[in-house]
């Protein structure tokens, strides 16, 4: 699978004025117009980024597949049967494949029926239902019974991002004349997954030719689920670089020189994965050039959820 990748460095707006509803819906308008402004891959979150970083997607759901469910009946008497129904959306960008969902606890009921897989892939935006049936026990009083289930599915993240190299002269001239900052700015690209990409550049930007620079990477899990066994093995996560622009210059506690570049396992403690530095050294360049780094992650994501049924004698 492919992936791409991810950077950060959060934007501020400040709203000056906040007593002016006028200043505020101007504000506001242009929010929206900078937004709708932005074009790239279909499906895939983009942004600007500043000198030292890349920029905070501005969505907030990291969800790749979203679970509903529901009982039928609501209330199921002593003896009786009851079918419990899982709508399963991709509600990312992604597709992931190998979808299996099954029950982990059902409390004192008997399953009839239980299908313990989805499907083999799920595109973006498809739905797929499952319909589960139970048989409640006999009760001779009330009683509430909660049921476990659990997804897992295999997935990958992408990420790319840029990095803007100037050669000498050009540099000096731009410096002078007070407008590098034009080549500041540079864009990423990546996929809305709960396992999120982070990278940082060491210098800022332009970077001037025949400089070294470091790329800061780590992952974050961004989603309410884990990945299995808390760590992504060596060998899913690899980094793409331009080697006619760019010369590697190896990786922190790795001894490798491969390309792609192919990480060792990354352990998630709280969350994240510990920083990995990786240097470059610049090669020369005409005017200024763009270096374009792709990173895919390949890993296995589990959800973990439940509902309640009540059992009425």
């Amino acid at each position: 699978m492919s992936i791409l990748w991810t950077a950060r460095l959060p934007f501020r707006y400040s709203l000056l004025c906040r007593d002016s509803m006028k200043n505020t819906i101007i504000m506001s308008i242009f929010l929206v117009v900078l937004i709708s402004g932005c074009t790239g891959f279909p499906g895939v979150d983009h942004t600007g980024a500043g000198f030292l970083g890349f920029g905070e997607p501005d969505y907030t759901e990291h969800e790749e597949i979203s679970i509903d469910v529901e009982t039928f009946p609501t209330s199921v008497r002593s003896g009786r049967n009851m079918d419990v129904v899982f709508d399963l959306v991709n509600s990312g960008n992604t597709t992931p494949e190998n979808i299996q969902l099954r029950m982990v606890d059902i409390c004192s009921f008997q399953g009839l029926t239980e299908p313990d897989s989805v499907d083999d892939k799920l595109e973006p935006g498809d739905k797929t239902i499952l319909d589960f049936e139970y048989q409640a026990p006999e009760v001779s009083m009330g009683k509430r019974c909660d049921m476990k289930y659990r997804v897992s599915y295999e997935s990958l993240a992408h990420a790319t991002f840029s990095v803007n190299i100037m050669d000498e002269d050009e540099y000096i001239t731009r410096e002078r004349m007070g407008n590098l900052a034009e080549e500041s700015n540079v864009r990423y690209e990546k996929t809305r997954t709960p396992v999120e990409i982070v990278a940082e550049i060491s210098q800022e930007q332009p970077i001037l030719e025949g400089d070294d620079f470091l790329v800061h990477i780590h992952l974050e899990n961004k989603g309410d689920g884990f990945v299995v066994d808390n760590v992504i093995e060596g060998g899913d996560v690899e980094m793409y670089y331009p080697d006619d622009i760019l010369e590697f210059g190896g990786c922190q506690d790795m001894d490798t020189d491969d390309k792609p570049i192919v990480f060792e396992d990354m352990r998630f403690r709280n969350g994240r994965t510990p920083r990995v530095s990786c240097r470059f050294s610049t090669d020369s360049v005409d005017l200024v050039e763009t270096a374009t780094f792709r990173m895919d992650v390949d890993y296995t994501y589990v959800k973990d959820g439940s509902f309640f049924v009540n059992i009425e004698p």
